[in-house]
């Protein structure tokens, strides 16, 4: 699933996960820029939160379900942030085992401001 590219200045992204439907054992591994950041993480009603520094460029991010708890399938809800709090990203997804929702964050370089 393919969350599409969002565009920003800030120099972290702040990623909220949970379950957005019942609590029942949804687990997922996050990945940016192909490397393993988390390995399992289970999906709970409360939101996980992950405060992620960002690199100049381009910031792969990937959530694999490692499985769809006891109901089918894989529930979540992501919300990113920028730096001030304006969001970069919300949305939910139904993934099923071994499927991958991931999204590009393009970080660029100092804003030009005009005097």
């Amino acid at each position: 699933m393919y969350l599409g590219d969002k565009i920003t200045f800030s120099k972290n992204a702040q990623i909220l996960l949970r379950d957005f439907g019942q609590e029942d054992g949804d687990y997922v591994r996050v990945l940016v820029n192909d490397e393993e950041v988390i390995s399992k993480l289970m999906l709970k009603n409360q939101f996980f939160t992950l405060n992620l520094p960002l690199k100049e460029g381009f910031n792969k991010i990937e959530f694999l379900a490692l499985n769809q708890g006891r109901l089918y399938p894989n529930t979540a809800e992501l919300r990113m942030y920028d730096d001030l709090g304006a969001p970069l990203a919300i949305y939910n997804w139904n993934l099923s085992t071994g499927a991958k929702a991931s999204i590009i964050l393009v970080k660029e370089g100092k804003r030009l401001r005009s005097d």
